[in-house]
């Protein structure tokens, strides 16, 4: 009787840990099936600066597809790998497109920026990793909050506390008497 009366104390804390692994689960496979169906690793991005101002403003969140590079037209907002080897994804405009030795050479610019900096110049278009066809106003600062290595910690503190103190409730919890009583 009494391994079955923990067994029920316990049953919550399994529900809350069900719950959490299921969510996470399904927000890294829809994760996984945006990447693939839009082929890029990259499919959603959230703007991290007024370079493309007034079209894009910091916070908003960017849908994002894979583009093959003679797909590439003048104009068009893209998503690329800073040339510079920093690794960081800059989100700009496409402004002119060279074709060199079979190689297609990209430049872009920021919409408010007053030129092109020297690293978009004549990039080469493999650093491009996708062209945005999609944008929702503000909902990228969730992404962007989460980002920060202090919240990825809270999050995960609350989450533990959460479950140790479901766990713990149900081992101090007073046994209340039956009402048939003895």
């Amino acid at each position: 009787m009494v391994a079955k009366d923990r067994l029920r104390r316990v049953k919550p804390t399994l529900k809350l840990i069900t719950v959490i692994v299921i969510l996470i689960s399904v927000v890294y496979v829809s994760w996984l099936s945006a990447r693939y169906f839009l082929a890029t690793d990259y499919p959603l991005v959230y703007v991290a600066s007024n370079s493309m101002y007034p079209t894009l403003r910091v916070g908003d969140l960017l849908f994002v597809k894979g583009v093959k590079p003679e797909d590439i037209r003048v104009g068009d907002v893209v998503i690329f790998i800073k040339p510079t080897g920093t690794g960081e994804r800059i989100v700009h405009r496409v402004v002119s497109i060279k074709r060199v030795d079979g190689k297609v050479l990209i430049t872009t610019k920021g919409d408010n920026n007053p030129s092109s900096i020297y690293w978009e110049r004549d990039f080469d278009s493999s650093y491009v990793v996708g062209k945005v066809f999609f944008w929702v106003r503000f909902i990228g600062f969730i992404p962007m909050i989460l980002q920060e290595e202090y919240v990825k910690w809270g999050i995960t503190a609350v989450l533990l506390i959460l479950i140790l103190y479901d766990f713990l409730s149900g081992i101090f919890e007073e046994e209340k008497p039956s009402e048939g009583g003895e």
